[in-house]
């Protein structure tokens, strides 16, 4: 796995190469389920794969603290449901 490469390599891994990795997992996720787009609008972040499935959670303060997390958990229910 990259992340324990990064540790045996650097040692303590800085959070902002931590979302990084987050990140990419996330778009990985999102081309398995071919979603075009995540998006907050207001309170709301929307999981949009066009022309019309849409999924929208409201955004609560525990999800805005670690929204990452709460993106990639959601997009492994999808990817699990799917198959």
């Amino acid at each position: 796995d990259v992340i324990d490469e990064l540790i045996d390599r650097f040692s303590e891994i800085p959070q902002e190469t931590l979302n990084l990795i987050e990140i990419v997992r996330i778009r990985n996720k999102c081309k398995i389920i071919k979603l075009d787009e995540i998006k907050i609008q207001g309170d709301f972040i929307w999981f949009v794969q066009k022309p019309k499935n849409h999924i929208k959670y409201r955004l609560t303060n525990d999800i805005k603290r670690d929204i990452l997390s709460f993106v990639n958990r959601e997009l492994d229910k999808i990817i699990r449901d799917i198959k």
